[in-house]
C-alpha cells in the first residue's frame, strides 16, 4: 500500500538521475547496453585489419558511460596506447552509431 506523499525508491532514483545527468534514464537504459555489447563492431569499424580489431576487442572493453563520456579499459598499457592513437576515430564511430547518447569524449584507462 502506497501512502500519500511517499515515493517509491525507483521513482526517486530515476528523478535524481534525470536531474543530474540531463538525460532520460529510460533512454540511457535502452541505448546503453547495446553500446557495451557492440564494442567489437566499433573496433572493427575503426580498424580495417581484422586481426588487429579482434585483438583490440579481446583486450579492451567499454567500462562506463556517463555525462557524455565514454570510458574504455585496456588490459595492458600497450593496448591502451594503441587505442589512444585512434581516439578521434573511435569517438566518430560511436557518435555515428549512437547519436542519441550524445557522447562528447572518449577516455582510456588500464584495467585493474
Amino acid at each position: 500500500m502506497k501512502r500519500a506523499g511517499v515515493k517509491r525508491a525507483g521513482d526517486v532514483l530515476t528523478q535524481l538521475f534525470n536531474e543530474r545527468f540531463h538525460t532520460s534514464f529510460d533512454e540511457a537504459k535502452e541505448a546503453g547496453p547495446s553500446i557495451f555489447s557492440s564494442w567489437s563492431n566499433i573496433i572493427t569499424e575503426v580498424w580495417q585489419n581484422e586481426e588487429d580489431s579482434s585483438n583490440l576487442a579481446f583486450h579492451s572493453k567499454i567500462s562506463d558511460l556517463s555525462r557524455g563520456n565514454l570510458l574504455i579499459e585496456g588490459d595492458h598499457p600497450g593496448w591502451v596506447q594503441l587505442l589512444q592513437t585512434k581516439k578521434r576515430e573511435i569517438l566518430g564511430a560511436v557518435k555515428k552509431k549512437y547519436p542519441e547518447l550524445n557522447i562528447k569524449s572518449v577516455n582510456f584507462k588500464l584495467s585493474r
